[in-house]
């Protein structure tokens, strides 16, 4: 796409990995390796999602998002048991898929062909580290010591990197007053 990245989003990008790294460190010693695999196939679905999103600009990506979620809960309503949860933790479900992954997913399709392809993929990798604390708010799992140093690394790359974004928009303001 020659999209030109920066050399402080690259640090930031190479930070945030690094913290990720950190947070799943322990994932072979405790068993949660598989999990850990799937994140990873995700992450890389997510990074093709903004690839294209970017290079077909005018592509309907909240179409492509509802195909992806219709042919998501085809392949895995077979594995669903819908009979073992109550009413009250489906309408749950309902609201979960529907405001949090849908709304969240059409809006941050929208963005992304807003912004350039690496500050897109480092804004998404705050989800690695909020959905933790939200975890931990919500029901009281607290995550464990290299979770939080590793989503300390992850905070520290993208807010210094919005940070420095936001003096290098100052200066170039200042130098054209």
């Amino acid at each position: 796409m020659r999209e030109r990245v920066l050399i402080r989003t690259l640090i930031a990008i190479s930070l945030a990995l690094l913290g990720v790294g950190i947070m799943v460190s322990d994932s072979a010693q405790s068993g949660r390796l598989l999990g850990d695999l799937l994140s990873v196939m995700v992450a890389v679905g997510l990074a093709a999602t903004i690839v294209a999103a970017r290079h077909y600009p005018d592509l309907p990506m909240t179409d492509a998002l509802c195909a992806a979620c219709l042919i998501t809960a085809l392949v895995t309503a077979p594995l669903a048991s819908p009979t073992q949860v109550s009413l009250n933790d489906l309408v749950l479900f309902a609201i979960f898929g529907i405001c949090q992954m849908g709304l969240g997913l059409v809006m941050f399709s929208a963005g992304v062909q807003l912004i350039p392809a690496a500050e897109a993929g480092l804004a998404s990798v705050l989800e690695t580290v909020l959905a933790p604390i939200w975890v931990w708010l919500a029901v009281g799992e607290v995550p464990g010591p290299l979770a939080l140093i590793g989503g300390g690394v992850v905070m520290i790359a993208v807010l210094g990197h919005l940070v420095a974004e936001r003096i290098d928009e100052l200066r170039n303001r200042m130098a054209r007053a």
